[in-house]
């Protein structure tokens, strides 16, 4: 139980197609390489992210694959 709770989670929210709160599974990180999937069993096409997050601790930038297309997708810290 005490590794589950040290386990990383998050959420997803795809504002274009009116998806809230999705949930983030398999979440790895690794020095500054970051990984996950999509896990929401109603999302087609195994939808991953690998990335990593800048020297300046301020954007994660990497390739997302769904159905057998990738595109580049980042993130940026608020400010």
């Amino acid at each position: 139980m005490r590794k589950e709770a040290k386990k990383i989670k998050g959420t997803f929210d795809s504002i274009t197609q009116g998806g809230f709160g999705i949930k983030l599974g398999d979440i790895k990180i690794e020095g500054k390489t970051i990984a996950f999937i999509i896990d929401d069993p109603g999302a087609p096409g195994n939808p991953t992210f690998k990335g990593a997050l800048d020297d300046a601790g301020a954007k994660i930038a990497g390739e997302f694959s769904q159905s057998g297309l990738t595109g580049t997708f980042s993130i940026d810290k608020e400010k």
